[in-house]
């Protein structure tokens, strides 16, 4: 284990623990929507902590393309059309269009489409990885706050036209690429504490402004994943668990930490069947929403994880879960 960089598997799982919070809301009809909005606000970096993940321990690519492209692909596509099958069987949709559907969309779950967005951003690492080695550290800070300005241009819009179609310039510096080589960054240079901080104390505060008093502003488009709010996150949490990694885990926890984080992939997968069929059923009315919340997340997170983990024992694990336990 010690090859392992353990703040990353922190990371990894908090992320993981994130996604299935996401998907545990339930009936939110009688909720708060102040509630609903702060734990959505809470949640949100987690894909951008998954992407910011794969560019810190991919990028840039030290191998050859080919060897990249066959090790990386593998252990992600052959395990996505898997699950794919068994998704579309469960909802018994296993017909022609959607099985060769899989090559192009998650036709297996909405909840997939994660995968498909990583897949492109593999296939891109070899392209970025030779300007990544030899950009100097303040060039990829431009690239960086250029991104970040796009992130911006929802709340722009509110009140000057701003264009992110192909045919605006922001439109090239945008996007779930931005979270790649954030990661990327953060790994090799980081950034302080106080500034991750500060940051994401500000962003809070406007966001819930915004929320009380001006609703009819707009913070984002189609999602939070791409907006400054998400960014901020990532960068807060990336930063504040590195901090808690680095002086608090002790070296007894370095190899459950590291097992849970292999078996994340299996509990992404997983999670998606318990919460379409299973965790919506877990209703406590006799108390109130956010425990019956935090019931539904901590009922889905271990029992993914323990069938994540029973999975990785099989001889063909691998291509189940991309983890195999060795005897």
């Amino acid at each position: 284990m010690t090859d392992r960089i353990v703040y990353l598997d922190v990371i990894r799982i908090t992320a993981m623990l994130l996604v299935v919070a996401c998907h545990c809301f339930g009936d939110i009809a009688n909720v708060s929507p102040a509630l609903v909005s702060l734990l959505t606000y809470i949640e949100m970096p987690c894909i951008g902590l998954f992407l910011a993940i794969s560019g810190a321990l991919i990028l840039p690519v030290k191998t050859s393309t080919d060897l990249f492209l066959k090790k990386r692909l593998n252990k992600i596509i052959v395990p996505t059309v898997i699950w794919s099958f068994i998704l579309l069987a469960i909802r018994s949709k296993l017909t022609l269009c959607n099985i060769l559907g899989i090559c192009f969309y998650p036709a297996g779950s909405g909840i997939l489409w994660f995968i498909y967005t990583i897949i492109g951003l593999y296939l891109i690492s070899p392209v970025i990885s030779p300007w990544l080695e030899r950009a100097p550290q303040k060039l990829i800070q431009l690239y960086l706050l250029l991104w970040a300005f796009t992130l911006c241009f929802p709340i722009i819009g509110n009140w000057i036209h701003t264009d992110m179609s192909q045919g605006g310039w922001a439109y090239y510096c945008s996007g779930y690429l931005g979270y790649y080589v954030l990661g990327f960054y953060l790994h090799k240079y980081g950034v302080r504490l106080r500034v991750a901080t500060i940051f994401y104390a500000v962003l809070l505060c406007i966001m819930v402004a915004v929320k009380i008093w001006y609703p009819q502003i707009a913070l984002y488009n189609n999602s939070w994943y791409l907006s400054i709010f998400g960014a901020g996150g990532v960068l807060f949490y990336w930063v504040i668990l590195k901090y808690i990694s680095d002086r608090f885990i002790h070296v007894n926890w370095v190899k459950p930490i590291a097992l849970i984080s292999n078996l994340t992939f299996g509990i992404y997968f997983i999670h998606i069947i318990l919460v379409t069929n299973i965790t919506p059923e877990i209703n406590l009315p006799s108390f109130n929403y956010l425990f019956g919340y935090v019931a539904r997340v901590a009922f889905t997170f271990i029992c993914a994880l323990l069938i994540s983990w029973i999975l990785s024992f099989l001889p063909f694990a691998n291509y189940l879960i991309g983890f195999r336990q060795k005897k």
